[in-house]
């Protein structure tokens, strides 16, 4: 996918029970605010996308609305809604200067999601 940031498929990947998730069921991406209306056709034909979950904020959203899908539910988490300076947009990433920083800033994201109540 071409116009979907960060797009991939979870299918196949195992939980510590040894349970596999079914391939073309479970997908994850950034933002959905320049889909191709073929990649969109692509993801409502081929996965038969039927929802969709935004954890972006309130204020990504209003920003950088994402494109509607006529057949898919859709569905907003702000999971960063009770923690202050916490984002993981593009824009949030184009103030960190080193690897390194991204990098310990995106472990600290993965942790507030854990951990975070309104997560």
């Amino acid at each position: 996918m071409e116009t979907i940031t960060n797009f991939r498929e979870l299918g196949g990947l195992k939980n510590r029970q040894g349970e596999v998730i079914a391939k073309n069921k479970l997908l994850r991406s950034g933002e959905l605010t320049r889909v191709s209306s073929q990649e969109q056709n692509k993801l409502l034909e081929n996965y038969r996308l039927g929802k969709i979950i935004d954890l972006r904020s309130t204020k990504e959203i209003e920003e950088r609305p994402d494109e509607k899908f006529k057949q898919a539910e859709y569905v907003h988490i702000d999971i960063f809604k009770n923690v202050e300076g916490q984002g993981t947009g593009l824009d949030d990433f184009k103030e960190i200067d080193s690897p390194e920083i991204a990098r310990n800033y995106m472990h600290e994201t993965y942790r507030t999601m854990a951990v975070n109540p309104s997560a």
